[in-house]
């Protein structure tokens, strides 16, 4: 049997160390970001984990690609305070990334 991937208790993002803040409830989530949402601020990362350790890997990329926009000033990947440009986008590269993390074993702790 295939040991499940341990989510991290901080992530480092071009040298900003963000807590990870995980929640089983998804009514402690906001209605705007049900799933996830992160602050290039506060330095934190708020990541459902209902759905599974694959949709919490998808939605922890999904939020790093934000995090990259907002310190990379990249438009296309940047948190537009719930503007959410390119969000689908962003959702769609997310879920390709962890899939292909998931399937070669490269997401390890």
């Amino acid at each position: 049997m295939k040991k499940t991937n341990p989510l991290p208790k901080t992530l480092n993002v071009m040298g900003i160390t963000y807590k990870m803040v995980y929640h089983d409830n998804i009514a402690e989530m906001g209605v705007d970001e049900p799933f996830g949402w992160m602050s290039t601020k506060k330095g934190e990362m708020h990541i459902w984990t209902g759905n599974g350790a694959n949709f919490a890997w998808t939605t922890i990329l999904h939020e790093t690609l934000h995090a990259i926009g907002d310190l990379g000033r990249l438009a296309i990947l940047e948190y537009d305070e719930g503007r959410n440009r390119n969000h689908a986008d962003i959702d769609a590269l997310a879920t390709m990334l962890a899939d292909f993390l998931l399937r070669n074993d490269l997401l390890k702790q």
